[in-house]
C-alpha cells in the first residue's frame, strides 16, 4: 500500500478520534469501524497536486453511509472522486451504551504526490513490536494540547533536510509512535492533520533505546472539537422528555455555569421569584415536580436565594426533565420529574478541576487506580458571601457549600460498583431593629443534609442486566428567630430516610426492552417546635407583641414500596408502544394508602423524521410530614392524585435539529390547603383542623420547542409556552392560580467562535405573576396589630423580561488549559418586582425587590 493511502485511512482513523473525543464525556460511546475502504488517487494529468477534500458523513445504524455532503471543496475532478468513494464505505455502527446510533463525521481526503521511494518506518498499531533494525531511532507521543489526551491514528512524518526522503508513522491508542534505522543527523519532524495546528520542529534520533522524547502537542484549529454530531441518541423514554448533555448543561447564560439551572428555561415551566429553584410544572405546584440524583429523590437541587446547584458541574453526566408522564420507574410526585445522573471524570490519567468566580470556589481532582478498573473523585465548593455581604448590607449573611466524594471499580467486567457521599449545608442569617419598633431582632436559617449511596450494576448476559443500588440520607432544617425581649422561636426539623431500589432490564430483541423493579422507602424525620401557640376554640388570639409560646414535637415513620413494570415495544417500524404500571403503597399517619400508576406513551415516526407523541397518565404524590403528623397534621390525609395526557408532533430536519410542538392537560386532586375548621369528637371535644384535602388545580396549555443540539458552530434552544393554571377552593369557584403565567418565552443560543471563544446569550419573556392587593386594613385592639383587607380581584404584576450574556475564553497550554468567563444576569438591569411592600398599617406601598444586574467573572483551570 503507497503512502498516500495510508494517509488516507490515517485521516479516517482521525475523524474516529475527533468522535470519541467530542462524544465519549456525554455516555459510553463507542466509535465505528471501517471495515471496507476504497482507496483513491491523483487523476490523469495532476499526478503532483496537492489537494484536500474534506466530507461530512453520516454513519447510518446499518453501518453503511447516509447522507454524504462537502464541508470543504477541493474542486473538481477531486470532490467528485471523493463523494464516489465515500459511498461504498462500509462500517461497523456506533454504539451508544451498547445500541447502534447514527453519528456524523468528518473525514478528509487528502490527494498527494507519489512520495519517493526509500526506506518507510513501521506502522504501530496498539504498540505491536518488530524486530529491531540497524540505526538510530525515534520515539514519541502525540496528545492533545491541553487535555493530555493520547491522538490515535496520527501520521507523523520524518524528514531528511538533505535527501527530502520522508519517513512516515502512525500513532497507536495510546498515542506513541515508533522510527527505526534513522540517520543520526537531525531529521525534522512535521504532523499535519488539517483539524491540529501543523507541527514542524527538528529532532535527532538516539542509538539509545530506552532514551524518551518529549511528547508533542496538537493545539485543535478552530471547533475541531465540536465538528461531530451524534445524530441519533437513544430514543426518549417517553412521549414528553428533554434530555441535556455537554456543554448545554454548563455554558447556558445566566446559569453561572451550574448544569441544573437550565430546567428554568425549558417548555412547560413556570418561572419561579428570585430564581429559587423549585420550578411549577404545567399548572401545578412547585411541590408537585420531584428531584432524584441518580434514581433516588433528592431534598433540593439547588443553594438558597438563587444559588448555584448542590453537585459540581463537572460530575454532572445528564439531565432528563419530563414534564408529565415520567417513566414508572420514578414516581411519588403527581405532575413530573427532574432527574440528574452523575458521572465520573475520564479515566485515562489523574484529572484536576478548580474555579474561582466572585461568590464561590470549586475543585474537582480524581485519581484511577489498579489500570483504571477503580477511579477515585473528590469535589468541594465553598461560598464567600460572608466576605462579600457585609460590604453591601451587615445585617445579613449567607454562606454555602457542598462536597463529593466517589469511588468506582469494575469488579469484573460485568459487575460495576460505585459507592458516593454527597453532602451540602445553606446557612442565611438576618438581623436589625424593627423599623416600626426599634426592637432588635435576628433570624438564622440552616438547611442541609448527608447522603451515602452504594450501587451495583450487573450484566448477567448482553441484554439482561440488573441494578441495585441503596441509599442513607441525613436531613436537617432549622429556623430560629430572637427578639429582644421576647422568648425565641425555634423551628427544628431532622431526620433520616432511606431509599433502596432494584431494577431488572431484559432486552430479548432489538424491538422490545421489558424492565420492572421495586422502589422502596422508609424514613423516620421529626420536628421540635417552640412556636406561638393557637388560641383554643372560642377565644381571641393573643396580642402579637406578646405570643404564648409552647413546646412540642412532631414525629412518625413512613414506609413506602412501590413495584413497577415497564414495556418498550416497537410494535411496527416506527411505532413505539411504551405502557408501565407502577403500585403506590405507602404507609403513614393512620394505614396504608394504596393507588394504582398506569402510564401509556406513544411515539409514532409516521414519516422519516416526523413523529407524533401521546401520552396519559395517572401518579400520586405523598403529602408532606407536617402536614399528616399530629397534633397538626391529620393522619387521614390521602395522596395527591395527578392525572395528565398530551399529544403533539416532533420534526428533526436534520443536523441534530428539533421542533417538537405539544398540547397537554394536568388534573390534580385531593391537593392539600392550610383550612381553620373544627369538628366535635366523639368524647365531644372540639378538635381543631389545620389541613384540608378538598382543593383541585387544573393546567392546559400548548409547548414549542425549537432545539439545535450541541456539536458544530451554535447550539441551543428556543421554548414558548402557552398555558392556563387554576385552582377551585371550596367553596369558591375555578379561579387563576396565584402561579399562573399566560406566556413564557425563553431563548437560550451559544455560539463557537472559533479559536477556543464562544459567546452565548439568554432571554426571558414571562407573564407577571398574580398577587392579591391589599386595599386597607383595620385595627385589632386585642393584637395590637392591623388586619390587611384583600381586594376582590387579583392583579398581575408587570411582564416579567431579562437577558443574560455569556462570554468564555480558553487557552490551551501543553499539559492544562485556562478558561475565563464572563456571566452577565440581566444584563440592562430591568426592574423586575417579585413583591409587594407595605407600611406596618398597609397605607403605603412600594414595590418589593427583585432581582439585579449581577454580573460575575470565573477563571477555571483544566489539568
Amino acid at each position: 500500500m503507497s503512502a498516500r493511502h495510508a494517509r488516507d485511512r490515517v485521516w479516517w482513523a482521525l475523524a474516529l478520534g475527533l468522535l470519541v473525543s467530542a462524544a465519549g464525556s456525554a455516555a459510553e460511546l463507542t466509535p465505528p469501524r471501517l471495515s471496507k475502504f476504497v482507496e483513491v488517487s491523483n487523476p490523469s494529468g495532476f499526478e503532483d497536486a496537492e489537494v484536500d477534500v474534506v466530507l461530512q458523513i453520516t454513519i447510518l445504524e446499518s453501518g453503511l453511509p447516509g447522507e454524504i455532503t462537502i464541508d470543504r471543496s477541493g474542486g473538481d475532478p477531486w470532490d467528485q472522486i471523493a463523494l464516489e468513494a465515500a459511498q461504498q464505505f462500509v462500517f461497523e455502527p456506533a454504539l451508544e451504551d451498547g445500541v447502534p446510533v447514527a453519528v456524523r463525521v468528518p473525514f478528509t481526503y487528502r490527494f498527494r504526490p507519489m512520495p519517493r521511494r526509500g526506506p518507510f518506518a513501521t506502522t504501530r498499531f496498539e504498540r505491536r513490536r518488530t524486530e529491531a533494525t540497524p540505526g538510530a531511532r525515534y520515539e514519541g507521543l502525540v496528545l492533545e494540547k491541553g487535555t493530555r489526551t493520547p491522538l490515535d491514528a496520527i501520521t507523523v512524518e520524518l524528514i531528511d533536510p538533505k535527501t527530502q526522503a520522508r519517513r512516515q508513522a502512525v500513532t497507536d491508542s495510546e498515542g506513541r509512535f515508533i522510527f527505526e534505522g534513522l540517520p543520526t543527523t537531525p531529521l525534522q519532524l512535521e504532523i499535519v492533520t488539517g483539524e491540529h495546528e501543523p507541527v514542524s520542529t527538528s529532532v535527532k534520533p538516539s542509538l539509545a533505546a530506552t532514551e524518551p522524547s518529549p511528547a508533542v502537542y496538537l493545539d485543535p484549529v478552530g471547533a475541531a472539537e465540536y465538528l461531530t454530531v451524534v445524530k441519533d441518541r437513544p430514543p426518549p423514554a417517553v412521549a414528553s422528555q428533554v434530555t441535556l448533555r455537554e456543554d448545554e448543561l454548563r455554558r447556558t447564560p445566566g446559569t453561572f455555569g451550574d448544569p441544573t439551572r437550565v430546567v428554568q428555561t425549558l417548555p412547560g415551566v413556570a418561572r419561579s421569584p428570585f430564581g429559587l429553584g423549585f420550578y411549577a410544572v404545567r399548572g401545578s405546584s412547585f411541590e408537585n415536580t420531584g428531584f432524584f440524583i441518580d434514581g433516588h429523590p433528592a431534598l433540593f437541587l439547588y443553594h438558597l436565594l438563587g444559588g448555584p446547584g448542590i453537585l459540581a458541574p463537572d460530575l454532572v453526566g445528564q439531565l432528563d426533565f419530563y414534564p408529565g408522564g415520567y417513566p414508572v420507574k420514578y414516581g411519588r410526585f403527581a405532575t413530573g420529574a427532574v432527574v440528574v445522573t452523575t458521572k465520573d471524570p475520564p479515566d485515562d490519567r489523574w484529572h484536576a478541576d478548580v474555579e474561582i468566580d466572585l461568590l464561590k470556589a470549586t475543585g474537582v481532582f480524581s485519581i484511577p487506580f489498579q489500570g483504571g478498573r477503580g477511579i477515585a473523585t473528590v469535589s468541594f465548593r465553598r461560598s464567600y458571601y460572608e466576605l462579600i455581604l457585609p460590604l453591601v448590607n451587615p445585617d445579613v449573611s449567607l454562606s454555602y457549600l457542598d462536597y463529593q466524594a466517589r469511588v468506582t471499580y469494575a469488579i469484573t467486567p460485568d459487575v460495576k460498583f460505585r459507592f458516593i457521599a454527597l453532602g451540602a449545608e445553606d446557612r442565611f442569617g438576618q438581623s436589625g431593629a424593627n423599623e416600626d419598633t426599634g426592637e432588635e431582632r435576628s433570624s438564622d436559617f440552616v438547611l442541609g443534609f448527608h447522603r451515602l449511596l452504594t450501587e451495583v450494576e450487573w450484566t448477567i448476559q448482553p441484554g439482561l442486566d440488573v441494578e441495585s443500588s441503596l441509599l442513607w440520607e441525613h436531613d436537617r432544617n432549622n429556623v430560629e428567630r430572637t427578639s429582644e425581649d421576647d422568648d425565641t422561636i425555634t423551628a427544628d426539623f431532622a431526620g433520616y430516610f432511606f431509599s433502596w431500589r432494584n431494577e431488572v432490564n431484559w432486552r430479548p430483541s432489538k424491538t422490545l426492552l421489558l424492565s420492572g423493579g421495586v422502589d422502596s422507602f422508609f424514613s423516620d424525620l421529626g420536628a421540635s417546635l417552640r412556636i406561638p401557640s393557637f388560641s383554643p376554640v372560642g377565644d381571641p388570639r393573643p396580642p402579637i407583641f406578646d405570643p404564648i409560646i409552647v413546646s412540642s414535637r412532631l414525629s412518625g415513620p413512613f414506609n413506602s414500596a412501590d413495584p413497577w413494570i415497564s414495556l418498550d415495544w416497537e410494535v411496527a417500524p416506527g411505532l413505539r408502544v411504551i405502557p408501565g404500571m407502577r403500585a403506590t403503597l405507602a404507609w403513614y399517619g393512620d394505614g396504608l394508602k394504596a393507588a394504582p400508576d398506569p402510564r401509556m406513551s406513544i411515539r409514532w415516526e409516521f414519516v422519516p423524521g416526523w413523529t407524533m407523541t401521546a401520552m396519559g397518565a395517572l401518579s400520586h404524590e405523598v403529602p408532606a410530614p407536617f402536614q399528616y403528623l399530629e397534633p397538626y397534621g391529620d393522619p387521614e390525609i390521602p395522596l395527591t392524585r395527578g392525572a395528565q395526557g398530551s399529544f403533539g408532533f416532533e420534526w428533526m430536519p436534520g443536523d441534530g435539529w428539533l421542533v417538537k410542538i405539544e398540547g397537554y392537560y394536568n388534573h390534580l386532586f385531593n391537593m392539600v390547603r392550610p383550612a381553620g375548621s373544627n369538628s366535635v369528637g366523639d368524647d365531644g371535644n372540639v378538635d381543631q383542623g389545620f389541613w384540608a384535602s378538598d382543593m383541585q388545580g387544573r393546567g392546559y396549555g400548548l409547548e414549542v420547542f425549537i432545539r439545535k443540539e450541541f456539536g458544530g458552530r451554535h447550539y441551543g434552544w428556543v421554548s414558548y409556552t402557552l398555558a392556563r393554571a387554576e385552582r377551585l377552593r371550596p367553596p369558591t369557584d375555578w379561579v387563576l392560580y396565584e402561579g399562573d403565567q399566560t406566556h413564557n418565552l425563553n431563548v437560550a443560543w451559544s455560539v463557537i467562535l472559533g479559536r477556543d471563544w464562544s459567546v452565548g446569550a439568554r432571554f426571558t419573556l414571562t407573564s407577571g405573576n398574580f398577587y392579591q392587593p391589599i386595599v386597607g386594613a383595620r385595627y385589632d385592639a386585642d393584637r395590637d396589630s392591623y388586619e390587611p383587607i384583600y381586594a376582590l380581584e387579583s392583579e398581575r404584576f408587570d411582564v416579567y423580561h431579562r437577558l443574560d450574556l455569556r462570554l468564555d475564553k480558553r487557552w490551551r497550554f501543553d499539559t492544562w488549559m485556562m478558561e475565563v468567563y464572563l456571566d452577565i444576569q440581566n444584563v440592562y438591569n430591568a426592574s423586575n418586582p417579585e413583591t409587594q411592600r407595605y407600611s406596618y398599617d398597609y397605607r403605603l406601598k412600594t414595590e418589593g425587590a427583585g432581582i439585579p444586574i449581577l454580573p460575575t467573572i470565573g477563571v477555571r483551570g483544566v489539568f
